[in-house]
């Protein structure tokens, strides 16, 4: 699309559909070049993806909870902050914030260090004004130094799962399958040794193999992948790990709904 703006379409597929589907695009499509191969770890075959990675998201919201709402709603122009890492990697953490409008996405992002994290999940807004190796201070994160200032900005939940990632180079086409989705609230939320434990860890809020699928490209999908999504069509906007994982936490909702 050439601004930034990308479509992005979700999916939830049970165990059977996501372990056909992962076959499939394997013969078709190539595999994101972050991708490691996963070890088994003594359950069914399909429980760990073949190659792939843990992504875990610290997902930030006011304390009134609009974030959420907004997302609920499918409010049609929204956005939310994350902080992200990959396979419990404190040397590459990534400050995330991402705008939907409709269908379409578009992600912001600025790198954090792991000293900068701490004081920020310690509730320290100065946090946000550090700048890893002396360079200049990105406005993404003096964006969010104001929102935390004046309390918009608080860990919520921290969503946990294993992705599994393929890449098509015509219109950026990239499709992942997440499953073993799980999630922690604070206070073990804005505990810095829990955030980078590379264990996958938490409440499960999805059975082990349900799988979310993500679709995202610059613009129309080639024919060929169109025909090998599910027929029962993308889920609404207001579908998300975030929302599942804050709606279906043990305590339930953290906020009135």
């Amino acid at each position: 699309m050439g601004d930034g703006w990308r479509y992005e379409r979700k999916y939830l597929l049970e165990p059977t559909e996501g372990a056909v589907l992962a076959a499939t695009l394997s013969a078709v499509m190539a595999t994101d070049g972050h991708a490691r191969p996963m070890l088994p770890d003594g359950g069914p075959p399909r429980l760990r993806p073949a190659c792939g990675y843990n992504v875990r998201s610290l997902y930030f919201d006011d304390d009134e909870g609009h974030g959420l709402r907004d997302k609920l709603d499918g409010v049609d122009e929204r956005f939310r902050y994350r902080i992200r890492i990959y396979d419990g990697n404190d040397g590459a953490i990534r400050f995330e914030k991402k705008t939907r409008r409709g269908d379409r996405v578009r992600k912001e992002s600025a790198w954090l260090t792991r000293g900068q994290t701490a004081r920020i999940l310690g509730g320290d807004p100065d946090g946000w004004l550090e700048t890893p190796s002396g360079g200049p201070l990105s406005p993404l994160c003096l964006e969010a130094y104001a929102a935390a200032r004046v309390g918009a900005l608080r860990p919520a939940v921290v969503v946990d799962y294993l992705r599994e990632p393929f890449v098509y180079p015509v219109g950026s086409v990239r499709i992942t399958l997440d499953t073993r989705i799980r999630c922690f609230l604070p206070p073990r939320a804005t505990s810095v040794d829990a955030f980078f434990d590379p264990a996958p860890s938490g409440w499960p809020v999805l059975a082990e193999e349900e799988t979310v699928l993500e679709v995202k490209s610059d613009g129309a999908l080639p024919a060929f992948l169109r025909e090998l999504l599910p027929n029962a069509g993308p889920l609404p906007t207001s579908f998300s790990k975030y929302a599942i994982c804050r709606v279906g936490s043990p305590n339930g909702p953290d906020v009135a709904l």
